[in-house]
């Protein structure tokens, strides 16, 4: 049995100021590359969250339509609801590309049942999904293997002052009778093993941001390779542009970028305090999406303690 892992990927058809490249073309030639290793290895694709950048954007549902016809017959893959693929968070078959993708059974939308995807193996293998917002799901047999597609802050550091992600290690522990654990929403990658079980985030595929972190990843995917005696997991890489060739921090330092971001971030305000039961989680969500500064994340966070 094998399985490629992907955490969030962010397809989207509209380039953003960080890439100097078309984000279009350059974000499906990497997850074309991922449905033909797919093709080649006999696996199943597990991907936890953030499939697409946008919740609705019909130049990435015709292509998505294009790719994940080419997956082989027999072959699935598995996703959860992140953030980004939710309408005003809402999970809708009918208003999202992640739903209709999932109606027109492109791909499976995993959840708190559990998917069987390797009967034949003893014990089987089960796959359980917990979208953003969702409660991890207990599984219904301890004595399968386990898997476990989560779209949650979970991570191995602070990645700002004000940060408060769910420390991976503890995660795992308390999560014993999951056998691995594929993490979304955090875009950093890592890998702790214990006792035998994993926890994996692979970082973003596509680097769209252009925050530090970001620059210097190389984006790629985990392989699993199992059978009843034997579980091997290994690292391979997307292929990809340099940062230095597909990526600008330019933006960074313009005067009219800035403004115009601040102004962007006044009306997002806005629009969280009018439709979100909790906008100051909200806010702390989009600036750690975003990358926003250290030094800006403390002003803001300052000034909401004071609020």
């Amino acid at each position: 049995m094998k399985l490629i892992l992907l955490s969030d990927f962010h397809l989207m058809s509209k380039t953003p100021v960080s890439r100097t490249d078309d984000a279009f073309i350059t974000s499906f030639n990497k997850f074309n590359y991922i449905i033909d290793y797919a093709n080649k290895n006999n696996a199943h694709i597990i991907q936890a969250g953030d499939l697409t950048h946008a919740s609705r954007d019909y130049n990435t549902l015709h292509q998505l339509i294009n790719s994940l016809s080419m997956l082989d017959d027999g072959l699935n893959l598995y996703t959860i609801w992140g953030q980004h693929n939710q309408y005003y968070r809402t999970k809708s078959n009918d208003a999202t590309t992640l739903g209709i993708l999932h109606s027109i059974k492109l791909l499976n939308i995993l959840n708190k049942e559990n998917t069987i995807i390797y009967d034949t193996y003893v014990p089987a293998v089960n796959v359980y999904g917990c979208s953003w917002g969702e409660d991890v799901p207990p599984p219904e047999e301890a004595d399968t293997f386990n898997i476990l597609a989560i779209h949650e802050s979970i991570g191995t550091e602070r990645l700002f002052p004000e940060d408060d992600p769910i420390d991976a290690e503890i995660f795992l522990r308390e999560a014993r009778e999951y056998n691995i654990i594929l993490c979304g929403d955090i875009h950093r990658q890592f890998h702790i093993e214990l006792d035998g079980r994993h926890i994996l985030n692979t970082g973003c595929a596509f680097r769209y941001s252009g925050g530090e972190y970001e620059l210097n990843h190389k984006p790629g995917f985990f392989l699993i390779d199992y059978d009843t005696n034997n579980l091997n997991i290994s690292w391979e890489k997307i292929p990809h542009e340099s940062s230095k060739t597909a990526m600008s921090v330019e933006h960074l330092k313009s005067e009219k970028y800035l403004n115009a971001s601040v102004a962007e971030f006044i009306n997002l305000v806005d629009e969280y305090q009018k439709k979100s039961t909790d906008p100051k989680r909200d806010i702390r969500e989009y600036l750690h999406k975003n990358n926003i500064s250290e030094s800006i994340k403390n002003i803001i966070f300052k000034e909401m303690e004071n609020d």
